[in-house]
């Protein structure tokens, strides 16, 4: 990516699926509890769908101003697409979205 350039990127949402995954029983079955598992693993319905890390919103945004990122911020929604990136799950948001520009200076990073 160019400096300046923006990245977008939306993973699930760790914190809010793990919330609802220890809701205490019995507000999820078994069928709606390996749905959440499910949102947080992959589907595994092939050799790609696997999600092989877990992110929180400091981690992600902690990483990405590491790895020459500035201006990273927490989006709602990206107005985009209608996909995963605004999904919901009981009502409760399911994906982690951050927005960052590619640092023009290698000592020009941060999150907002």
């Amino acid at each position: 990516l160019r400096p300046g350039g923006l990245l977008m990127v939306a993973v699930p949402d760790l914190v809010a699926l793990a919330e609802l995954l220890l809701s205490p029983p019995p507000r999820f079955d078994a069928a709606q509890r390996w749905q959440i598992q499910r949102m947080m693993f992959g589907g595994q319905t092939n050799l790609f769908d696997f999600h092989h890390s877990g992110f929180d919103e400091m981690t992600l945004s902690t990483l990405l101003a590491q790895h020459g990122f500035c201006g990273v911020q927490r989006e709602e929604d990206f107005g985009l697409f209608d996909d995963a990136s605004i999904g919901t799950y009981s009502g409760k948001g399911i994906s982690l979205n951050f927005a960052a520009s590619k640092c023009a200076e290698a000592g020009d990073v941060g999150v907002v």
